[in-house]
């Protein structure tokens, strides 16, 4: 979704009339300054779906993002279902398998932000930094493609598709 600068105002101005009358709107209003002010417009577009056009497709980064989430959470969920042996077959910090994105140079870091804590979506990254600050993208591309080649499963994944995901 793109907005003029213009309509930026207005929803701008809007959010804090509403904000400051006090009124209890369907929109939060400083949701909906976030999405402006941090250019996450297709953000609007996730928080309340059917006001918006579903045919519009989210920016790639967007898509990546939210798949390297789904992919880590799925593994980390996997390696709390090992049993302990097979757990202390990997490194001690692999249970943390998101660890961010670069903050300063990687746009996937501005998207986890409001994915996780400004739309509550993958909760169990809530709380967590996001940022890496250093490039993690190409692993997590490696990961994710490993991910995908192996497929996530009713029961969660194995320790040998644990290592072959961690060691992509």
């Amino acid at each position: 979704m793109q907005l003029s600068s213009g309509e930026k105002l207005l929803a701008i101005m809007l959010a804090d009339l509403i904000e400051a009358g006090g009124i209890d709107a369907s929109i939060d209003p400083a949701f909906v300054k976030n999405a402006i002010f941090n250019d996450q417009m297709w953000s609007l577009r996730w928080q309340y779906s059917g006001l918006f056009n579903s045919n519009e497709s989210d920016p790639p980064a967007v898509q990546e993002t939210a798949s390297i989430l789904t992919m880590c959470s799925y593994v980390e969920y996997s390696i709390k279902q090992l049993d302990p042996t097979d757990r202390a077959q990997l490194a001690d910090d692999a249970d943390t398998v998101f660890v961010g994105f670069d903050g300063n140079h990687d746009d996937h870091y501005g998207i986890a932000d409001t994915l996780i804590n400004n739309m509550s979506r993958w909760p169990e990254f809530e709380g967590r930094y996001l940022n890496s600050h250093h490039t993690v993208l190409p692993k997590y591309l490696r990961m994710r493609a490993a991910f995908d080649h192996i497929g996530p499963t009713d029961g969660g994944l194995t320790l040998d598709e644990i290592r072959t995901i961690l060691a992509a």
